[in-house]
């Protein structure tokens, strides 16, 4: 087996000569505006060694502008004179054809400027990391260190795995995949797995960094140098890596939501880790989906995407796919139950009060929120700014100024509450159960229950722990 760090310097050889445009071509200049979302004509010339993806300056009424080569340009008749491309401002490809075609699509979908998808889909550049580079990012991605499938299949037993399995190894298609909860992990590691053994690359995407998931985590642990994550860190390390990608260094890129645009091919899977979470939509223009981008890229590049979740969501449910799941249930009984006061359901408080290690899911801080003032009965709200007062630790402060809580009409301290929270919830949790309940402190690493107690907590105290063959889970 070839590593990819051994041959880093095969990769980095010379462009091939028939990727150089010469002549006419259309130009994607860097102004985001849909009146402006159209290719441009101008010169090329030959000597530049630009082509498909190259970054250029070219002259954008009497300014020098940026743009992207998108292809050639229709032969024009003369009538009229085109503008040359002034230089090519970096050896470094942006994209080849098929990246170009997986942008225009995104452009179209989410009714954007093609130059923000690019922007967007590229990192910051940091021109000294292409220093030694030739530019053959984008353009001639290296040999693929084939991995003949070993160890103990996780899909393989799972209803239609097989299937799943066959088509990662050498077709293209799209599956739902729903792991159990215990196979979250090695179930992503078996699909990469399958592809490497087909000589073709993967591309798993992750809906966060921090902290890093367990997928992720298994994947880098189980193809060491082979892999790399491409999540977080500053503009040169992002930089160097997506170069590093571009050039055919690695055959596993774990990345979350601008990784669906990484350069790494020739595409074999495309795995959607946590398919519902939040995260996977972009907060900016163009607003993209991953699971959207991800099933157009597997169907551009001929390989296959896989969805998965251990609930999927329900856009992924419509779209009628192949569903692979565990021959027998093997999800824990999931109750959906009237809420009582304070959220104590009494089927709730009848399960707390049997149960040795369990979690309590309270997503707000604190023990109420002030609602009125008992000196005057005015509404509650902060006599500096405002705002919510809300108490925590024996104490009432303002949570968006943090100042001492004080009614904006009288000055008293004292007010009226509606308790909820999760310092509210340890408090009544503790009178019910028979084991000992307490709230993560702030800053206190999280961690599953010991033996014999309640946590109570909110969202930062459950990512990422894994299963935890707890008695209760009670989501308030």
């Amino acid at each position: 087996m070839t590593s990819a760090a051994s041959s880093a310097a095969e990769l980095r050889r010379p462009i091939d000569p028939a990727r150089v445009l010469a002549g006419p071509v259309s130009v994607c200049v860097d102004r985001p505006l849909l009146s402006l979302d159209r290719p441009f004509t101008y010169d090329l010339r030959g000597e530049l060694e630009a082509g498909v993806g190259s970054l250029v300056q070219v002259p954008f009424h009497g300014r020098a502008t940026r743009g992207w080569v998108l292809g050639r340009a229709a032969v024009d008749d003369g009538s009229r004179r085109i503008l040359e491309v002034r230089r090519r401002v970096s050896p470094a490809r942006c994209f080849d054809e098929r990246g170009l075609e997986l942008l225009r699509w995104v452009s179209e979908r989410y009714v954007a400027p093609l130059a923000t998808v690019i922007g967007r889909a590229l990192p910051p550049r940091v021109a000294a990391e292409e220093e030694g580079r030739s530019g053959a990012a984008g353009i001639a991605p290296g040999p693929i260190a084939r991995s003949d499938g070993v160890g103990a299949s996780t899909i393989g037993p799972y209803a239609g795995g097989e299937d799943l399995l066959g088509t990662i190894r050498s077709g293209g298609g799209a599956f739902v995949l729903r792991p159990a909860p215990e196979d979250e992990a090695s179930a992503a590691v078996d699909a990469v797995r399958a592809c490497l053994a087909g000589s073709r690359r993967a591309l798993v995407l992750v809906p966060e960094s921090e902290p890093l998931p367990a997928t992720a985590a298994a994947l880098l642990d189980a193809f060491g140098d082979r892999a790399v994550a491409f999540v977080g860190g500053g503009k040169r390390a992002r930089y160097r890596t997506w170069l590093d990608i571009a050039e055919g260094s690695f055959d596993v890129v774990i990345g979350t939501r601008p990784a669906v645009f990484s350069p790494i091919g020739p595409i074999g899977l495309v795995y959607v880790s946590r398919e519902s979470h939040p995260a996977h939509r972009e907060d900016r223009a163009p607003y993209y989906h991953v699971r959207d981008v991800a099933l157009a890229r597997a169907r551009l590049e001929e390989g296959v995407c896989v969805l998965s979740a251990i609930c999927p969501s329900a856009e992924a449910a419509s779209l009628g796919l192949p569903i692979v799941a565990p021959a027998r249930r093997r999800w824990p009984p999931v109750e959906v139950v009237r809420p009582g006061p304070e959220g104590r359901a009494s089927r709730l408080v009848r399960a707390l009060a049997q149960a040795d290690r369990g979690f309590l899911f309270s997503p707000l801080p604190g023990y109420g929120v002030a609602r009125v003032c008992r000196a005057c009965g005015a509404p509650a709200a902060c006599a500096r700014c405002g705002g919510l007062l809300r108490a925590s630790e024996g104490s009432v402060r303002c949570t968006v100024c943090g100042a001492d809580g004080r009614c904006r009409e009288c000055g008293s301290g004292r007010f009226g509450l509606r308790r909820g929270g999760a310092e509210r919830v340890e408090e009544w949790a503790g009178r019910v159960a028979k084991v000992p309940v307490r709230r993560l402190a702030e800053g206190e690493p999280p961690h599953l229950p010991g033996d014999g107690e309640i946590l109570v907590g909110g969202p930062d105290q459950v990512r990422d722990l894994g299963p935890g063959g707890l008695d209760l889970v009670g989501i308030l």
